[in-house]
């Protein structure tokens, strides 16, 4: 089905190895941005030789960790409130129309302006006397009008 969020969205509002496998690609390509950045280039630009402590860099490197997976994992939810629980409720709201569409008893189809039939359901072209969906998508709305008057009329409605 085709959605309104690129992929990438999608898979950070996921659950299960695709989260998983997304939040810790963006917090070690963020960890280790800021951490070149701050502990390693600037120290390349001090007037002064700087030593590295192991434990000291360790530490850093853990709270950065924890920080940026705090901050994906907020993100990431805040992303799933905003922009994929609506396109999901969407996505139920088309797949209660297609099923309401697909399942009346009642001949249901669209056309356009002209006439030319986009979609009809199952009742419609038994309703019409037609073998198949195909038979009937091949012919035009229009001819199914016993008073073509009516249909000019109802079209200048449409239109109007």
């Amino acid at each position: 089905m085709r959605t309104l969020i690129p992929d990438d969205w999608r898979t950070m509002g996921t659950g299960g190895a695709r989260r998983r496998i997304w939040l810790t690609g963006g917090v070690a390509a963020i960890l280790l941005g800021v951490w070149a950045i701050h502990d390693l280039g600037l120290a390349f630009h001090l007037p002064v030789s700087v030593r590295y402590d192991v434990p000291t860099v360790i530490a850093s490197i853990l709270a950065a960790l924890a920080a940026t997976g705090v901050v994906r994992f907020v993100e990431s939810r805040h992303l799933n409130r905003l922009v994929l629980s609506p396109t999901r409720e969407l996505e139920a709201t088309e797949n209660r129309y297609r099923l309401l569409f697909e399942r009346s008893p009642a001949g249901v189809y669209r056309s356009t302006i002209d006439g030319r039939f986009l979609d009809l359901n199952d009742a419609c072209f038994r309703m019409f006397g037609y073998v198949s969906r195909e038979e009937h998508l091949a012919h035009n709305a229009a001819a199914s009008w016993f008073e073509p008057a009516e249909r000019k009329e109802f079209i200048a409605r449409l239109s109007g």
